[in-house]
């Protein structure tokens, strides 16, 4: 026999958050802050499930996993979300009320939770709020406590031959967004990715257009400094666009391709330093975790001067995305690509077919990088690996140009040796510019802030630390290079020129 026990109606307000890009969304998952009379709290559940596969209690609206004061949540939702901000997507006002079923013993078996929406509130970012009315039937969720699935079922199914209920054809979620006219796949592009034999004239553009596109999308995330992957993304977008338009002779005029290729390199050049700076940030923030706790205090200058510089060239990025030259780039070189393609051109490549023009690029950027691999000596020559990475990043961006041309199940392996080498490259990279900044830090600290002896101790160690992970990147790296020079790995990329 079981007993119900009632508790008082509460009135709640959900927020729903997700990041850019739909991470948690891309996860199967659903994250929700709830505030009620009594504070906050975090529900983060499997999409289409009631119960939640973790939960904390909360101080406020979460903007980054890191301020989430629950260890393991805040652990697992950043292996989720990385370093992206949470965005309020949706806010659903409603009320609640739970009710208790107990067994003979007065064990508690399930709670039967009723929900009423009111109303229905779009955060749109950077655009205001819209307000949706939302008059709901009552929802009826069934939460068992562990182990007691089965009561739970049983509970469904007397309910549902009731007949005054029925069950959710979907997660709620689904009919929040739809409300709201939100696309969690994001807008389509308005190229389309061009088909193996599309004349490389008409293909690259279209190829480019996509590129340029994924540009102009970061735009406002780096305007409101939203995360730092607005600006990554960004000028992953510039690097694309550079390594394919370093590949578009006899595909576009010369006069195109040197006035793209100026204007480009000078919009990487403006973003640089702005994102080396927040890749030191990160950085600190990493080595904060492993340092005692009198050195994590002692990093406040160091931290302090970084972002002194960061806002500093994140006003000058601001002021080169808001310049004429930035909007007659952007003006021009979308209409280039949305211009109509000669119909009797004399360009030597513009009529070859895609696959033939993409296969022989990469084939070419490929044995560029494997001889200067062979030729260098990865614990002497930082000249060379710096050159070697180079050519890597533009056979990745290359690859990721043009995959889509290729069966996947032959691109998967060739895509995985290169992206290890490049992470190892990068990280390498990675190793010296920090050292170098904390060096210069630590040579300029004591006339700006009188810097106490334990910071010096701090900057100290953190160089020795970047010492010694350059010296094990550079031992690994002789692996990672054999993994992608092997004879097997040359001749499925010799192959793609030859498909």
């Amino acid at each position: 026999m079981w007993k119900l026990r009632g508790h008082a109606e509460v009135v709640e307000e959900s927020t729903f958050l997700d990041t850019f890009d739909w991470r948690l969304y891309s996860a199967g998952t659903v994250l929700e802050a709830i505030h009620e009379h009594d504070g906050w709290r975090l529900i983060w559940r499997n999409l289409n499930e009631t119960t939640s596969r973790d939960s904390c209690a909360l101080t406020g609206l979460p903007r980054f996993a890191a301020e989430i004061d629950n260890p393991a949540v805040r652990k697992r939702l950043a292996q989720v979300i990385g370093v992206r901000a949470l965005l309020p997507l949706v806010r659903l006002r409603g009320r609640r009320r739970s009710l208790q079923l107990l067994d003979v013993e007065d064990k508690n078996l399930l709670t039967l939770q009723l929900e009423k929406d009111a109303d229905l509130v779009c955060l749109r970012q950077g655009g205001g709020e819209v307000a949706i009315p939302r008059p709901s039937p009552t929802r009826v969720k069934l939460l068992p406590m562990r182990g007691y699935t089965e009561a739970a079922e049983s509970v469904r199914a007397a309910l549902l031959a009731l007949g005054s209920l029925r069950s959710v054809e979907r997660d709620p979620w689904y009919d929040n967004l739809e409300l709201c006219g939100i696309d969690p796949n994001g807008p389509r592009s308005s190229a389309e990715r061009p088909a193996p034999h599309t004349h490389s004239g008409a293909a690259i553009k279209q190829i480019q257009l996509r590129h340029f596109e994924k540009l102009k999308l970061q735009e406002e995330g780096i305007r409101q400094d939203i995360d730092t992957e607005f600006l990554h993304d960004f000028r992953v977008a510039v690097r694309r666009t550079r390594a394919l338009l370093r590949q578009s002779r006899g595909v576009f005029h010369a006069r195109h391709l040197v006035r793209f290729k100026r204007a480009f390199a000078w919009l990487g050049r403006s973003s640089g330093v702005a994102r080396d700076l927040d890749v030191h940030l990160h950085a600190l923030e990493q080595a904060r975790t492993t340092l005692p706790f009198a050195m994590q205090e002692a990093m406040a200058p160091i931290r302090e001067q970084l972002r002194k510089e960061r806002d500093h060239e994140y006003q000058r990025l601001h002021k080169v995305l808001g310049s004429r030259r930035y909007r007659d780039l952007c003006h021009d070189w979308q209409a280039l690509l949305l211009g109509p393609d000669e119909a009797h051109t004399k360009l030597a490549h513009a009529r070859q077919p895609i696959i033939e023009f993409a296969g022989r690029r990469i084939w070419k950027a490929y044995r560029k990088a494997r001889r200067q691999g062979l030729r260098l000596d990865g614990y002497r020559d930082s000249a060379r690996l710096h050159r070697l990475r180079k050519t890597v990043k533009k056979l990745r961006y290359l690859i990721e140009s043009f995959h889509h041309l290729y069966p996947q199940r032959a691109m998967r392996p060739l895509i995985d040796r290169l992206r290890s080498l490049q992470e190892n490259l990068g990280l390498l990279q990675d190793c010296q510019v920090q050292r170098r900044k904390f060096e210069e830090i630590q040579r300029n600290l004591p006339a700006q802030t009188g810097a106490l002896t334990t910071t010096h101790a701090v900057l100290r160690h953190l160089v020795a630390s970047l010492r010694s992970e350059d010296t094990e990147l550079r031992r690994h790296f002789a692996a990672a290079f054999n993994e992608f020079s092997t004879t097997e790995t040359r001749a499925h990329f010799r192959a793609l020129a030859h498909h």
